[in-house]
């Protein structure tokens, strides 16, 4: 029969069940904590599982990361190479837009200069209307008084032309050149006449110094007398008598050494024609009264171009200023 320990203890306990429990107690002890190092494993395990889930997850996230970064740097870069593009693009069209301001100024003064010039080119045509007014109005009084005097057929006024040509009436024997004393009478009328021109509207030509005049002013140069043949003789004879013709018309009016020559004699020139301008019939054919006709004199009045000259001035000056000036092109 098993020994039995008294102790402290109410009752007594024997020491086999005391070990036995304690033994008990420690089974369960480590069992449990065997459990629970199974379940921290466990635990440690699906914890790792899920950390090596999530690392994976993490370096696919960095990997598409990193291939994101190198598409915004690659991104970036375009961007950039288009700033630079485009601030050089802007850079040209501020270049151009500055050349194109340039060009507007130049065109815009080339404007202004056309019209200023096409305003005195203007003034200029209404210069050359007044002279040629005036010169037609004094033709005009020239031919009323020359009628007056000599016949409504001594004058012929070329409007077109702007000449003025009066018939001296002055007839030549054929292949002569002296006036026949039947017309020295209408030479003498004729004389009075021109010479009375000159004294009204003729060109001062007694002095160098230029006339206090205005340059627009009407003057008479002076009177072209030409000679005319008939059809008859040579080329060489005809322009020698047709020359020799008008010479004698103005000898007849100037006697040599006489006032008439020192006042009036500048005014005079002799030139001739030769068959080549036949008032009757043609250069060719002529009738035995075409050529009478045709052996004649004839007076131009010759006006002294100053006006003319003038406004030509005014209009080669406004073409000048309208011409470019050189290195002024521009590249818009």
């Amino acid at each position: 029969m098993a020994r039995k320990r008294y102790g402290l203890h109410s009752e007594a306990e024997p020491v086999e069940d005391h070990w036995k429990s304690f033994v008990d107690i420690f089974a369960t002890i480590c069992l449990t904590f065997f459990f629970i190092m199974i379940v921290f494993m466990m635990v440690s395990n699906i914890q790792r599982q899920h950390f090596i889930q999530l690392e994976d997850e993490h370096l696919a996230n960095l990997d598409e990361f990193t291939a994101l970064w190198a598409d915004y740097e690659s991104a970036q870069a375009d961007l950039d190479d288009q700033a630079d593009m485009i601030a050089a693009q802007e850079g040209e069209l501020s270049e151009k837009e500055a050349q194109y301001q340039a060009a507007l100024a130049m065109l815009q003064a080339q404007q202004a200069e056309y019209d200023t010039n096409i305003l005195r080119m203007n003034e200029a045509q209404r210069s050359f209307e007044e002279i040629f007014e005036r010169r037609l109005l004094l033709y005009e009084e020239m031919e009323v008084s020359i009628k007056e005097v000599l016949g409504e057929d001594s004058v012929y006024l070329d409007r077109a032309a702007g000449k003025f040509y009066i018939n001296s009436e002055v007839l030549f024997d054929s292949g002569d050149s002296t006036i026949t004393p039947e017309y020295m009478a209408t030479v003498q009328v004729i004389k009075d006449v021109l010479f009375e021109m000159i004294d009204l509207h003729g060109k001062d030509k007694n002095t160098d110094a230029p006339a206090e005049t205005n340059a627009y002013d009407l003057k008479i140069d002076f009177f072209e007398i030409r000679g005319h043949t008939d059809n008859a003789g040579g080329g060489i004879m005809n322009r020698d008598l047709s020359v020799r013709r008008a010479a004698a018309f103005i000898d007849s009016m100037l006697p040599e050494n006489s006032p008439e020559e020192a006042r009036y004699g500048a005014y005079f020139l002799a030139s001739g024609i030769s068959k080549f301008a036949p008032v009757a019939g043609s250069v060719n054919t002529q009738t035995t009264e075409e050529q009478a006709a045709n052996r004649r004199v004839e007076l131009i009045i010759r006006f002294d171009d100053n006006d003319i000259a003038a406004a030509t001035a005014e209009i080669a000056q406004s073409l000048d200023n309208q011409a470019p000036a050189s290195g002024g092109e521009v590249n818009p």
